[in-house]
């Protein structure tokens, strides 16, 4: 079990590093781009406000039903389990 973990967690993190490469490497073209052309700074402004419309979406909803969703699954493990146990007792 701990095998399979290390794995996922060694596969989020070259996730991770190969998506800030990437954003890194947009942000350098983007920037090179706003040196040649002014007007795509405006642009850069509109990305950037979508972005943080984004990131505090995440933050107030997504984590907050990422929570809501584990607990309920964990009750609804608890009653089949509770389920799974009453059957048995009634099966002897």
């Amino acid at each position: 079990m701990s095998d399979r973990r290390t794995s996922r967690e060694q596969r989020n993190a070259s996730t991770l590093i190969a998506l800030v490469g990437i954003l890194f490497s947009s942000m350098i073209i983007l920037g090179i781009s706003a040196l040649v052309m002014p007007q795509i700074a405006a642009l850069l402004f509109v990305i950037l406000g979508f972005i943080v419309v984004g990131l505090l979406h995440y933050v107030t909803w997504g984590r907050w039903l990422t929570r809501r969703f584990k607990e309920a699954e964990e009750r609804a493990e608890a009653e089949r389990e509770e389920l799974r146990q009453d059957i048995e007792s009634n099966d002897d």
